[in-house]
């Protein structure tokens, strides 16, 4: 008995979030604690009329209601033949909870360290994933009925240099910064916890890094600013399986190699 009403706890928990879980970004809330979930995502576009793919899996497990954890690793095909590139380790903590009937407010803070290749070509941090790194920052995630509104603000740096190329860029630091928005379009009122959810999203994701920029002899500090624009549907079934889409438009670059205008599928699954 106990089993059966702590599983209705948890779906009802995932069913009242369902419109905070951002396809791009990370909300304030965690997983239920000891429940673990896994992700497949893809990341897709056209280089130089190449088609180019990162893909990312993700084990993910609440070790309490504050405290989650994700093991990631990501390859892509970007240099040649698709390979492993990074693989590290992502933690959350809950910091502040404010909840009400129907709304919620939560901040948590996050840290992130990846390990591995870097096969970037860009010193910008818009690409998750492509190349080894130490980050961490804050978010904090509004609920209020069907709406869900969340803010993150975060510090990178670059733990290799990318080389290989001319220019070369080296001491890579950044700051990153987003605004995510949700509305769960459907259902109208829940009467299962079968009842799938759709939602639609819009997230706004920037990104500044520093750098010096090493062109055979010549060496300059510099830095670059890019701004994405992120939006698609999300579906959720049966309160486990989670389905995102989303197509990410670059509004502004100040690099030489750009972010590119990508495809993002992903497939979440959570296990009890």
């Amino acid at each position: 008995m106990m089993r059966i009403l702590a599983t209705a706890l948890i779906l009802f928990t995932l069913n009242a979030q369902a419109q905070e879980l951002f396809i791009q970004t990370e909300p304030a809330s965690n997983m239920p604690a000891r429940t673990w979930g896994l992700r497949l995502a893809s990341d897709m576009w056209n280089a130089n009329d190449r088609f180019v793919t990162r893909m990312g899996i993700e084990a993910m497990y609440g070790i309490t209601k504050d405290l989650m954890i994700h093991v990631q690793g990501f390859g892509s095909n970007q240099v040649d033949n698709f390979e492993l590139e990074t693989y590290g380790l992502y933690a959350k903590y809950r910091l502040f909870t404010d909840d009400d009937f129907k709304y919620h407010l939560r901040v948590a803070v996050f840290g992130e360290a990846l390990f591995g290749k870097q096969n970037s070509h860009s010193p910008s941090f818009a690409s998750k994933g492509s190349g080894p790194m130490l980050a961490g920052g804050v978010i904090a995630t509004l609920l209020e009925g069907r709406f869900a509104a969340s803010t993150t603000l975060g510090v990178a740096k670059a733990t290799k240099d990318i080389e290989g190329g001319h220019p070369t860029y080296k001491n890579i630091v950044g700051a990153n910064g987003s605004l995510s928005m949700g509305y769960l379009i459907y259902p109208n009122e829940y009467e299962s916890y079968s009842d799938p959810n759709v939602n639609i999203y819009a997230e706004v994701l920037g990104f500044t890094s520093m750098f010096d920029e090493v062109d055979h002899d010549l060496i300059s500090s510099t830095s670059g600013t890019e701004v994405l624009l992120s939006f698609g549907p999300q579906v959720i079934l049966n309160s486990l399986t989670r389905i995102d889409l989303a197509y990410a438009l670059t509004l502004y670059s100040g690099y030489t190699m750009k972010k590119q205008n990508s495809v993002f599928v992903r497939l979440e699954h959570n296990f009890f």
